[in-house]
Formats: C-alpha cells, sequence, structure tokens
C-alpha cells in the first residue's frame, strides 16, 4: 500500500485492492519483524497456488 501512495497511486484504493486480493487467496499478508520499531511489518506474497503454471 505504502509503495503504491509513494507511487500517486490512492492508499484507501490501495489498501482495498489489497484486501481483495487476499481475500480471493491470490496473495498471503504476513508479518514480518520490524527493525525500526516494534510494530511488525505487514508482507505480501503471490499464494502458492497461483504460482503454479
Amino acid at each position: 500500500m505504502d509503495i503504491l501512495g509513494v507511487q500517486g497511486y490512492s492508499y484507501n484504493s490501495s489498501y482495498a485492492a489489497i484486501n481483495i486480493l487476499a481475500d480471493k487467496g491470490d496473495i498471503e499478508i504476513y508479518d514480518v519483524d520490524n527493525p525500526y520499531g516494534n510494530m511488525p511489518t505487514k508482507a505480501i506474497k503471490v499464494s502458492q497456488m497461483d504460482a503454479m503454471p
């Protein structure tokens, strides 16, 4: 979401699109350690089902 927002895309639309993709199972959203603070950072990866040819 932040990467798209910095490029000029709407933060709200980016957030909605990411959640739609996650709800459909196209992507997975998970937490990773944040070396710069106490709050975890969200990471996104393509679901294993979609990665198959």
